[in-house]
């Protein structure tokens, strides 16, 4: 039921049928001081408090952008959305292709240059995983 809410029927429902229910004062008890054990560990009480990078024991030996290059950061993709005027750039765009992304002309994850990349829509780039030669060569012209 995340997001979403009970009907008044429903709610009337489950009220009926917590109305006779009543708990222990000893499961009440335990309830509370299960409730108290519970610690929660903000900022440098958190055990994982500065472990970052190799510190961290989920540390994958830097694999977290791959297949990407490092350089494609948040950043990169911004300064290309930027300068394509946050505009798709496919010539076929009829002009509701969703949200933006930053797509790799050449098709490789690990050319980040500038020159290799264009904003196109979500639903150009879907159609640009068909047919790659052609679009590769399209995109090369834009």
């Amino acid at each position: 039921m995340w997001g979403k809410e009970h009907s008044k029927t429903t709610k009337d429902k489950i009220s009926a049928k917590h109305l006779n229910k009543h708990i222990s004062k000893e499961h009440r008890k335990n309830i509370s001081n299960t409730s108290k054990s519970k610690e929660i560990h903000v900022g440098k009480d958190n055990p994982m408090y500065g472990k970052t990078g190799k510190d961290c024991p989920n540390w994958k030996g830097g694999s977290s952008k791959e297949p990407y290059c490092f350089e494609f950061t948040d950043d990169l993709k911004d300064y290309i959305k930027e300068r394509d005027g946050y505009t798709c750039q496919n010539p076929f765009c009829k002009g509701n292709c969703g949200i933006l992304c930053v797509h790799h002309i050449d098709y490789n994850k690990k050319n980040c240059f500038k020159e290799n990349l264009l904003t196109i829509g979500n639903s150009c780039n879907s159609q640009a995983n068909f047919n790659r030669k052609w679009w590769k060569a399209v995109y090369k012209e834009v």
